[in-house]
């Protein structure tokens, strides 16, 4: 059973990033959004849940954009951190990685910033459109959880 819960967790993260990475940060956001009610549909401790809030650990909630993940020796921790919407890019999308390490380390470049007002902080991940939703229901009064 415990193999199977393994699998069914990366196959979920594996949905969702290949989901994700064809989206625009604007879609992402969109889509984050949109699964918030199957999200608290799930038992916390399910594979399901978990792999949920793994996956969209990785988009921030401000810009949609894929945030890095950073290592702070001084306290022992990793923390998921937005760039400002830079990433790696091609300079020569035809080219690609090229045929060789050279060739792909000489075709990247960072992107231009969206000066993203969560660069430098936390991504909150799917954790965000859950408050979110919570406080418009408390608003209007309705409840969508299950």
């Amino acid at each position: 059973m415990e193999e199977y819960n393994d699998k069914l967790y990366e196959a979920i993260q594996e949905g969702i990033n290949t989901i994700t990475g064809n989206l625009t940060p604007v879609n992402r956001l969109k889509f984050m959004e949109s699964i918030v009610p199957f999200y608290l549909q799930q038992k916390e401790d399910s594979e399901v849940y978990d792999g949920i809030r793994s996956a969209t650990a990785q988009i921030c909630h401000e810009c949609g954009e894929f945030c890095s993940t950073t290592y702070d020796e001084r306290h022992d921790e990793e923390y998921i951190v937005c760039q400002g919407g830079s990433r790696w890019e091609f300079i020569d999308k035809e080219k690609g990685i090229g045929n060789s390490e050279e060739e792909m380390k000489s075709n990247l470049r960072w992107s231009t910033s969206n000066k993203c007002t969560n660069e430098g902080w936390d991504s909150e991940g799917i954790s965000y459109f859950v408050d979110k939703l919570k406080q418009e229901e408390k608003k209007n009064g309705v409840s969508n959880k299950t």
